[in-house]
């Protein structure tokens, strides 16, 4: 009974070791204040912050950060974490899922452009701003859904590009979609543009072959 119990109080700090095992420090970098990841330096496939002390305290994904990062293909990011700033995640090819915490508030513009491995973004109801081109090129992103979110105008270009993009929820805050903002989508065949959309910007839905029905 002893071994048998030894042995599982081993195998079980083990697999919560693991579990939470902290991420190695020479894998980023952060501003003076730790507040601020300023660039992604590691080797990883799948990234949790919220199994690193440090980087739990991260609010901010920097500036190009992960740019370029073709190989990470999952992250998981912390609670407490506020914006993803400019250009964070561009050309993280092989980045397939993301998962945003409720403390979101901003997407900085191209935060996730050219992510063409992202098959959804589930937006948390925190999120107030969406910018420029942020989802540009994600051409595996099939349904996106604002109905729950603060954001009241979908900038230009947001989702440019985003060619398997089926099924679009934009929620009766948004009073404006900018120009280009889902040029190109060419799997969307019905859209329903609520009455609180004052202004719709030019060639906002050029190239949208499917489309069919627009109420």
């Amino acid at each position: 009974m002893t071994k048998n119990f030894t042995l599982s109080a081993i195998l079980a700090s083990m697999f919560f070791a693991n579990a939470a095992a902290a991420i190695d420090p020479a894998s980023y970098t952060l501003s003076s204040d730790g507040k601020t990841l300023t660039k992604w330096l590691g080797t990883e496939t799948e990234i949790d912050f919220a199994t690193d002390e440090t980087l739990m305290k991260v609010e901010a994904i920097g500036t190009y950060a992960f740019q370029g990062r073709s190989a990470i293909t999952n992250i998981n990011l912390n609670p407490g974490l506020t914006a993803i700033e400019r250009g964070a995640f561009m050309d993280c090819t092989s980045l397939a899922t993301i998962t945003l915490p409720a403390t979101l508030t901003t997407i900085g513009n191209a935060a996730f452009s050219d992510c063409r491995a992202l098959r959804s973004i589930d937006f948390p109801s925190s999120v107030t701003t969406i910018g420029t081109s942020a989802f540009y090129g994600c051409e595996s992103i099939t349904n996106v859904t604002l109905h729950n979110t603060g954001v009241t105008q979908i900038a230009d270009g947001t989702f440019n590009k985003c060619t398997s993009l089926s099924s679009v929820d934009l929620g009766v805050q948004i009073t404006a979609i900018g120009e280009e903002a889902f040029l190109g989508c060419e799997a969307i065949e019905s859209l329903v543009i609520p009455e609180s959309v004052s202004m719709v910007g030019v060639s906002a839905f050029s190239e949208c072959y499917a489309l069919k029905n627009v109420t």
